[in-house]
């Protein structure tokens, strides 16, 4: 049986995996993804960084990051708010030799009810900042990804990708469960037009109702279709993180993973 610990990621904020989890991640051998937000960043010193990054190292754990997300909008018509973004990404940027991650998720920040009318603008304002960070992690052959939050449709999604065709190293991190609540379109449909960009899969469920990140045997999410989906796209994700938020629903929910899981 493939020993899904050492294949997936798991999200963990950088505070709580520093001052509490870090012993367990590494008992239980976990791959962790880890979140900054401006307090991890603002508040924590390089030696408290290059510590975790060392311990995990040492215990051959393989790390990706999430950078901030919380009020950043790449894409905005007003400078100083693109300025707060850059430099936001600009920290996170910094911390890539210390954690030397395979991966880095950002979300896009794109929300229709405010800019649907400076579509073309947030778009073009984004892209420049996307390829300057994908130019800068291509050099450290690292993967650039970007989320779906509170897109309504896949095609918000491409249009961004179709900006960075001269990167490889850019993908696409979906997640079912935002597509649940944000979204006008069934799961099956972002798989299959956003699967030749897909690099990452989110995992956690919900009601239906509100981005509550429960297990995924808890929810309206069926998670077994979805891998039969991308099994018969032939799209393994080269990476899965599970973004659970309730500790006793971690464990379940990787069991239930396992049974449901499609590929050798």
């Amino acid at each position: 049986m493939t020993d899904l610990k050492r294949i997936i990621h798991v999200s963990i904020p950088f505070d709580m995996l520093a001052n509490s989890y870090l012993p367990e991640f590494i008992r239980h051998g976990i791959n962790p993804e880890i979140s900054f937000n401006y307090d991890s960043l603002d508040n924590f010193s390089l030696k408290d960084y290059e510590d975790v990054a060392k311990e995990l190292q040492s215990h051959g754990l393989s790390i990706t990051l999430h950078a901030p997300y919380i009020d950043l909008c790449p894409g905005s018509p007003d400078p100083k708010v693109k300025e707060v973004a850059r430099y936001r990404f600009s920290q996170i940027l910094s911390l890539i030799p210390v954690f030397k991650p395979e991966a880095v998720v950002f979300h896009t920040g794109f929300e229709e009810k405010k800019y649907h009318g400076l579509r073309d603008v947030w778009q073009k304002n984004s892209i420049e900042i996307w390829r300057w960070i994908a130019e800068d992690l291509k050099k450290r052959s690292v993967k650039f990804l970007l989320e779906n939050v509170f897109e309504r449709r896949p095609e918000d999604m491409i249009l961004l990708m179709e900006g960075l065709l001269d990167y490889e190293n850019a993908g696409l991190c979906f997640d079912p469960a935002h597509a649940v609540v944000f979204s006008i379109i069934p799961i099956e449909r972002w798989l299959r037009l956003i699967s030749p960009y897909l690099k990452e899969i989110h995992l956690h469920n919900n009601s239906g109702t509100w981005d509550e990140h429960r297990g995924l045997n808890i929810g309206i999410i069926d998670f077994e279709e979805v891998f039969q989906i991308l099994s018969k796209l032939k799209r393994e994700p080269p990476l899965i993180t599970l973004e659970v938020h309730k500790e006793e629903e971690f464990w379940p929910s990787l069991e239930y993973l396992e049974k449901i899981w499609v590929w050798d």
